[in-house]
């Protein structure tokens, strides 16, 4: 062999060394896992076919088994979110259940299947991962109805992390990607650091004001192209929404003041926010207008100066003035747990991508609205979780969808459902009066825990007599009616309701009587309607 010869043998032979390794590596180092959680589907045997459900331990252990082996000529879709997918506060009338039953009946004979893959406080890391875990099921298309839980706490100090290893994540990744990389970097290894959680900050260091806020959004762009890719991959639909949010009747959370804002500032702003709701309460929108403008002056950056702003503008017949500031309040709120605006357009500039479909619930929530167009307590229960005429919306609103791209279902097969608009569906929905009675008892217990009477007790006032209507002979309905007349401080009417629950059912109360025991609200209702028990609590926690 002559000099140059050898001078090259001895420089490949490293590599070849290097290379041999590496092919033996992989024969026993694994595949990196990533950060996907455990899977959410667990495979069994039913009747001694395989089929996969929910894994008990990850919540929901009532929903239905699916077989493996789709049934012939059978339609299925897979739903993955939060909390809201997941069915809070009302699991039983969550959209994926309504979505399955009036698909299933568009579709009778053919089985239709909806997997509901919803986990309270996912966000699109979550997401993304159970996405890939039922693209293995073979589902017809995909709902994603995600962006609430994107800043998370853990999600920031994630993202914020991130960022401060900068390089060194790319070269780890670039590691991970080969065997002898992974196993040097399981060699070098150490505990991971916990970074502290932005929940135990001041509010004053909320993400609307630091550099975590364009961090979290990049990060959701990211995972939903990562997504949107995966779908078109195997060729399945994606339906992409906007969330709601409860803009009207649901105040900001905590104010961020600007940093250059002083104590003396603060107090005074926090004067002339007083004084312009007081003028609020007493209808002079006007006078409200004119404090606001002051306190602006001062700082513009308090979600609350927003949000009162909002009620004067609408006071004033300013709606469309009032729709922007709403979402102003809602998007500088020091305690971020709804989605922006920003994450909402972010899906609406994937209309017109192939195989995406972007339904926008928030504009259909908005369409309902009963003022200015502005969602509020109509169709949501809370600060984003819809009302069971809400996930009512919701299903409609996608079988429109797939209506109008062609799959499934036609737009003249919801007209002959009478499924052809938001209104027509709810009635198809809320006809028998059950869900009324729903949606009233999960609003009672909202009313009881605050222990006044409010929004949730006037909602749930209005469900329970129309469900009453449909039903009287339900003793429960009337105890509803009974606690919530004695919240409202109607001691007579009270008694009167929870009188005629017993002569339905003498044990109506029983549940009650004994939750009276442990909760001195409620033992002050049936005291003052004039049903107390021995031993009953006696506390003095009485409505207020």
């Amino acid at each position: 062999m002559s000099p140059r010869g050898r001078q090259v043998a001895l420089l490949l032979a490293p590599l070849a060394m290097l290379l041999g390794a590496e092919l033996l590596a992989r024969r026993f180092v694994p595949e990196p896992s990533g950060a996907a959680p455990a899977a959410l589907f667990r495979e069994r045997l039913c009747n001694g076919q395989p089929c996969f459900q929910r894994d008990p331990q990850r919540n929901l252990p009532w929903q239905p088994a699916y077989p493996v082996a789709r049934p012939r000529g059978g339609v299925r879709l897979a739903a993955i979110g939060g909390s809201t997918v997941e069915g809070l506060p009302f699991p039983e009338a969550a959209f994926p259940r309504v979505l399955e039953q009036w698909l299933g009946q568009l579709l009778a004979p053919r089985p239709v299947e909806v997997l509901g893959a919803g986990v309270g406080g996912m966000y699109s890391d979550g997401e993304l991962a159970v996405l890939r875990e039922l693209l293995e099921r073979d589902p017809d298309a995909v709902v994603l109805y995600s962006l609430h839980n994107e800043f998370h706490p853990r999600n920031v100090a994630e993202r914020l992390a991130a960022a401060r290893r900068g390089w060194r994540d790319r070269l780890r990744a670039g590691l991970s990607r080969l065997a002898l990389g992974r196993l040097a970097l399981g060699a070098v290894a150490t505990p991971p650091r916990v970074e502290p959680s932005v929940a135990d900050r001041a509010p004053q260091q909320r993400p609307i004001d630091g550099p975590e806020y364009r961090l979290v959004l990049e990060h959701c762009r990211a995972n939903l192209e990562a997504a949107a890719e995966l779908c078109a991959a195997r060729g399945v639909p994606l339906l992409l929404c906007t969330v709601v949010a409860n803009l009207r009747e649901f105040p900001p959370l905590a104010d961020v003041f600007a940093r250059d804002t002083d104590e003396a500032a603060r107090a005074r702003w926090q004067e002339l926010l007083a004084g312009a709701e007081a003028a609020l309460g007493a209808g002079d929108a006007t006078g409200a207008l004119g404090l606001l403008a002051a306190a602006e002056a001062l700082d513009s950056q308090p979600a609350r100066l927003a949000f009162v702003r909002c009620r004067a503008l609408l006071a004033a017949g300013q709606d469309d003035a009032a729709r922007q500031a709403f979402r102003l309040a809602r998007d500088t709120d020091g305690r971020l747990n709804r989605a922006v605006g920003e994450l909402n357009d972010m899906v609406r500039s994937f209309a017109g991508r192939p195989g995406v479909i972007v339904v926008d619930l928030e504009a259909a929530f908005d369409g309902l609205a009963s003022v200015g167009g502005i969602a509020g307590h109509e169709y949501i229960v809370d600060h984003l979780h819809p009302t069971v005429e809400g996930h009512a919306v919701i299903a409609r609103e996608l079988l429109a969808a797939l209506a109008a791209a062609g799959l499934f279902v036609t737009p003249e097969n919801l007209a002959a459902e009478g499924l052809d608009s938001p209104q027509a569906a709810l009635g198809a929905r809320l006809g028998a009066g059950e869900e009324q009675a729903r949606s009233g008892r999960i609003n009672l217990q909202l009313a009881l825990e605050k222990g006044r009477w409010d929004a949730s007790a006037e909602r749930a006032h209005r469900d329970l007599s129309a469900a009453v209507l449909s039903a009287p002979q339900r003793a429960d309905l009337h105890v509803g009616l009974g606690l919530l007349e004695g919240l409202r401080g109607e001691s007579a009417r009270s008694r009167e309701c929870l009188l005629r629950a017993q002569a339905l059912d003498p044990q109506a109360l029983a549940e009650w009587q004994e939750r009276a025991r442990h909760s001195p609200l409620v033992s002050g209702l049936l005291r003052r309607a004039g049903l107390e028990q021995p031993g009953d609590g006696s506390g003095s926690d009485a409505p207020r």
